[in-house]
């Protein structure tokens, strides 16, 4: 499982998102012209998110992508003060058949390329749709 992050353009309706939405991966520099962007996560790192009150759909869900990124700031910064040894050991999912479904690492990057993407559209609308 996973969650299913939308930012959106506002004149979107909302039974078109998945239509219209970019994966995360897939856009260029052309921000002005996007009407929106799909992020995706695994759910393997929700008490994570959850802490740091950054879960999407508990907090983020609902929200205009200005007040997505202030809450993101607020977490990256609490998250700095934390030792990431440790956040690693409480948060990190255990390695199944060699693989590991996220990590702390690279939950903190998928929440900056939230934030960044925000930060470039504050009027779009967040939704949460796994």
């Amino acid at each position: 499982m996973s969650y299913d992050l939308y930012v959106y353009r506002g004149d979107i309706p909302d039974d078109c998102v998945s239509l219209v939405c970019e994966d995360e991966y897939s856009y260029t520099s052309e921000y002005e012209t996007s009407r929106g962007q799909y992020f995706n996560y695994t759910y393997n790192l929700s008490e994570l998110f959850t802490e740091f009150n950054v879960n999407p759909k508990r907090d983020l869900d609902g929200n205009t992508a200005s007040e997505v990124a202030d809450m993101i700031d607020n977490a990256l910064s609490d998250i700095r003060e934390m030792d990431m040894t440790m956040l690693k050991m409480l948060y990190d999912p255990p390695i199944v058949d060699g693989r590991q479904w996220g990590s702390v690492e690279s939950a903190i990057r998928w929440l900056k390329r939230i934030r960044d993407y925000c930060r470039m559209h504050p009027g779009y609308k967040v939704v949460e749709r796994s």
